[in-house]
């Protein structure tokens, strides 16, 4: 009988033990809330190669959330997410501070981007992976426009301008006169009309 009931108290005490061995923080994880993720890139219609775009993220139904936000940005063309990242950046999440940016990226080819933002989770909150290509993370970089040739558009007409003036007071000779007509489609200025003059004041009126 002694042997019996001392037995008992063995396997009582094991059950004592294997009972304290469970770790303290499985009630939380059963009970962990899944966060989701809204998102917005900026600018939302995308632009030509040059364009800086970024992505911000705000994270939902959570609890206390800690963690880690980490934006990849994909492409261009990447319809999978798979490759490497064109431009990587993380930030902290905290009980305040659920709403966060990417660093500005500049493509330098044009194409279609695509932005994924994974929540690390924490011991309240589960991770959180969102699909590839989602419309929200979608952007759109159009080739540069076309260089427009030829300089500036010159403006027909410019009024003369006189040269240095002379030791005496009088003006000088007449810089080249009024500009001829534009050329036509490259914008550049025509030939300039000659306009040289003498050294006289000019009008009193100009």
């Amino acid at each position: 009988m002694r042997n019996s009931q001392l037995g008992r108290l063995c396997a009582a005490a094991a059950g004592l033990l294997v009972t304290s061995a469970v770790p303290l923080n499985a009630a939380d994880a059963s009970t962990a809330l899944t966060p989701t993720i809204t998102t917005a890139v900026s600018p939302a219609g995308g632009g030509p190669v040059g364009t800086t775009i970024s992505d911000t993220a705000t994270l939902n139904g959570f609890v206390s959330p800690t963690g880690t936000l980490n934006f990849n940005l994909y492409g261009p063309d990447d319809t999978t997410c798979m490759t490497t990242p064109v431009s990587t950046s993380s930030s902290s999440v905290t009980g305040s501070t659920t709403t966060l940016t990417s660093t500005p990226f500049t493509p330098s080819a044009p194409g279609t981007y695509r932005f994924l933002v994974t929540y690390t989770g924490d011991t309240g909150n589960t991770p959180t992976q969102p699909v590839c290509g989602a419309a929200s993370e979608t952007v759109t970089i159009t080739p540069p426009p076309p260089a427009v040739p030829g300089g500036p558009p010159c403006t027909p007409g410019t009024p003369n301008v006189y040269g240095n003036g002379n030791a005496d007071g009088t003006y000088g000779n007449l810089g080249h006169g009024n500009q001829g007509n534009c050329n036509v489609g490259d914008g550049n200025e025509g030939d300039l009309n000659d306009g040289n003059g003498s050294a006289t004041n000019p009008p009193e009126d100009e």
